[in-house]
């Protein structure tokens, strides 16, 4: 992790410098850059044979109704 100091200079963990202009973004924009990521994570471990998009199917359709009992 980066110190407070290199924070406040604006550098990353490794002193090198960062963006000093903070980019605001959407909830939406979040929201896709976290889908895309996921689908990738997803389509590497098909290919690789570590798990099946049915399984995925399941563990998203079980997940939900965790999720759902949880809020009631």
């Amino acid at each position: 992790m980066a110190t407070l100091k290199q924070i406040n200079q604006g550098q990353d963990r490794k002193g090198n410098r960062a963006m000093s202009e903070e980019k605001q973004v959407t909830i939406q924009e979040i929201a896709v850059s976290n889908m895309v990521s996921i689908e990738a994570m997803v389509r590497i471990l098909v290919k690789r044979g570590f798990i099946t998009k049915e399984e995925i199917v399941d563990e998203v359709k079980q997940v939900k109704l965790e999720q759902e009992a949880k809020r009631n």
